[in-house]
This record gives structure tokens, C-alpha cells and sequence, in this order.
């Protein structure tokens, strides 16, 4: 127990010397900083002396700068006063000065007015001497012109009265004419109305053929659709030649293994063709069936070819029909077209007029302001002078 005591107390002294060695260094660390504040604060109160000097000088010579400017700006105030003066005693002799030289420019001006009239006197005194001496030789002239143009005057009034008559003749035929021209205008008004009317006819002829065009596509269609069926009934008949021809191998086999066989008598011989049955039961063939088939083919191969002339006319006639129908449509679409250009001028030219207005607008607005500026221009003239 004493042992663990005295090492308890050990501990304890240990520790507190630590502790009392730091506090020392603390110590002493503080006291060190004491003294470099109060150097620092030292300096700052050296250099807070020094700026109060340098103030209170500061002060005594920005009064005596200020005395300074008071006694400069009286002084510029009686230069700038002095400098008026002589300004104004300036412009003055400037003045006389410009008047006198203004002076002398007109006297200049006087002077050489004078010497030019006096040139232009004495070239007129001599123009006028060759004139006179012109007009001399021009009554001469004259004279010897009014005898010719007496002359002539007694020729025009012959060709004149020559030319009345003619004028005379020439408006009794105008007027003659002119009853001619006024029948001939009756008869185009009258032509004209008939135009009219014709017009008005083959418009509703352009209908009519307008509506017989919608009731031919309606037939075309429903002649297409015969043309199906007859197509129909081709591949038929082409199905039914195609039969033919094994038909033309019983013929054949027939052929070599009868002797003494006539084309002629095999379809009267009713042996033969129960032979020929027979034999090719394996392709349920019939002689007999086959002939009739035959006949019947040929019958409604030639009622289609005369119902293919029969369309192929009933084509042709809408061909022409169509064409006919045709021509009418582009003359219809050419006067669509002209009305179409003309309208487009139309607007054209009304675009035109727009755009001349409006720029006879601008400029009368212009002259408007021109003359606003020239009033204003005026009546500050007019006070000046005032």
C-alpha cells in the first residue's frame, strides 16, 4: 500500500512540475509579446506626433494657398475685364476695317462696270453703223420680195378657189360615205347580235357534247367491261383449241392404224369411232362431241368477229366524237387564257396607277414641307430685318 502511495505521489509531483515548466514557458512567452507590443506601440506614437506636426504644417500652408487663389482670381477678374475691353475695341476696328475694304470693292466694282460699258458702247456704235448699212441693202432685198410675194398671192388664190371646189366635191362624197359606213354599221350590229346568239348555241351545244362526253365514259366503261368478257371468252376459245389438239392426235393415231382411211368418212363411219372411243377411253375422248364442238366454235368465233367490227366502229365513232369535243375544249381554254392575260394586264396597269398615286401623294407632301420650310425661312428674314 505505501509503495503504490509513494508511486501515486510520484505521478503527481511528475505531473505538476510539467505543468509548472509550461506555465513558466507561458510566462515568458507573454511577457516577450508585452514588450514587442509596447516597442510597437512606441513607434505608433512616434509616428502619430510626427502626423500632427506634418498636419499643422499642412494646414498653415493650405491657408496661405487659399490667400493665394483669392488674390489670383481678383486679379484674372480684372485680366478678363481688360481682355473684354480690348475685344470689343477689336471688333470694332475690325468692323471698320471690313466696311472700308467693302467700300473699296464696290468703288473697284464701279470702275470696271464704267470701262466695260464704254467698250460696249463703242462696239455698239460700230454695230450700228453695219447695220445701217445692211439695212440698206435689205429694203432692197424686200422690195424685190413683196413684188414676188404679190405674185404669189394671186397664184394661192387661184390654187385656193381651185381647192374649195375640190373640198366641196370631196365632203359631198364623204357624206356619201359616211351613209355607207353608218348601213354598213347596222348590218355588223345586226351580224354581231346573230354572233351573239350563235355564240350562245354552240355554248349549250359545248354542254350538251359536255354531257354526251360524261354519258360515252359511262359506255366506255360498260364496253370495257364487254371487252373483259370477250377477252374472257378468247381465253375460252384458246382453251378449247388447246383440247383440239389432242383431238388431232386420235385423228392422227386413226390415220396410221387404219388403212384406206378418208377424213371424209370418219365422221359418217360410226364404227370407226366406236374404235376410236374405245381405244382412248383413258381420255374420255368423242368424235361426235368434237364435231359439234367444232361447228359451234366456228359459229361464235365469227358473232365475235362481228361484234369486234361493231365496237371497233362504235371506238371509231368516239374517237371522233372525242376529238371533235377535243378541238372544242382547246378553244375554250384559249379564251380562258387570253381573259386569264388580260386580267393579269388589268391589274397590272391598276397596280401601276396605285403606285403613280401614291407617288404623286409623296410629292405633294414634299412640296408641302418645301414650302412650310420656305414660310419659316421667310418670316425669320422678316424679323431679322425688323
Amino acid at each position: 500500500m505505501k509503495n503504490n502511495t509513494y508511486f501515486g505521489v510520484k505521478k503527481n509531483f511528475k505531473e505538476i512540475k510539467d505543468l509548472i515548466s509550461d506555465y513558466m514557458n507561458e510566462t515568458s512567452r507573454l511577457s516577450s509579446k508585452e514588450e514587442d507590443y509596447k516597442s510597437q506601440l512606441k513607434l505608433i506614437e512616434d509616428d502619430i506626433v510626427e502626423l500632427s506636426s506634418r498636419l499643422i504644417t499642412h494646414e498653415e500652408e493650405l491657408k496661405e494657398k487659399v490667400g493665394m487663389k483669392i488674390n489670383c482670381d481678383r486679379n484674372l477678374s480684372n485680366v478678363i475685364k481688360k481682355n473684354e475691353e480690348l475685344s470689343h475695341e477689336l471688333m470694332i476696328k475690325q468692323l471698320n476695317t471690313v466696311a472700308l475694304e467693302s467700300c473699296s470693292k464696290m468703288r473697284r466694282k464701279e470702275i470696271i462696270n464704267l470701262e466695260d460699258t464704254l467698250k460696249e458702247l463703242e462696239d455698239n456704235t460700230r454695230c450700228i453703223l453695219g447695220m445701217m448699212s445692211m439695212e440698206n441693202t435689205a429694203i432692197l432685198s424686200v422690195r424685190t420680195e413683196y413684188a414676188q410675194i404679190n405674185e404669189q398671192k394671186k397664184k394661192m388664190a387661184k390654187s385656193l378657189e381651185t381647192e374649195r371646189d375640190k373640198l366641196i366635191r370631196a365632203g359631198k362624197d364623204t357624206k356619201i360615205k359616211i351613209e355607207q359606213l353608218n348601213k354598213k354599221i347596222l348590218i355588223n350590229k345586226k351580224q354581231i347580235l346573230q354572233l351573239k346568239s350563235e355564240e350562245s348555241k354552240k355554248i349549250e351545244i359545248i354542254e350538251k357534247l359536255n354531257e354526251q362526253l360524261i354519258s360515252i365514259k359511262g359506255k366506255n366503261t360498260i364496253e370495257d367491261s364487254n371487252l373483259n368478257k370477250i377477252q374472257s371468252t378468247m381465253n375460252v376459245i384458246k382453251s378449247q383449241l388447246s383440247g383440239l389438239d389432242e383431238k388431232i392426235r386420235v385423228i392422227k393415231y386413226l390415220w396410221e392404224t387404219k388403212r384406206d382411211f378418208n377424213i371424209h368418212e370418219v365422221f359418217d363411219d360410226e364404227e370407226i369411232i366406236m374404235e376410236a372411243n374405245n381405244k382412248l377411253n383413258d381420255n374420255h375422248f368423242n368424235i361426235s362431241v368434237y364435231i359439234r364442238e367444232n361447228g359451234e366454235l366456228m359459229i361464235t368465233k365469227n358473232s365475235l368477229i362481228d361484234e369486234i367490227e361493231i365496237i371497233k366502229q362504235k371506238l371509231s365513232e368516239q374517237d371522233l366524237n372525242s376529238n371533235k369535243i377535243q378541238e372544242i375544249q382547246v378553244e375554250i381554254n384559249e379564251k380562258i387564257s387570253k381573259a386569264r392575260m388580260l386580267n393579269s394586264e388589268l391589274l397590272k396597269k391598276q397596280r401601276e396607277l396605285s403606285n403613280t398615286e401614291d407617288q404623286i401623294l409623296e410629292s405633294k407632301q414634299r412640296l408641302l414641307k418645301i414650302k412650310n420650310i420656305l414660310k419659316n425661312i421667310s418670316k425669320k428674314r422678316y424679323e431679322e430685318e425688323r
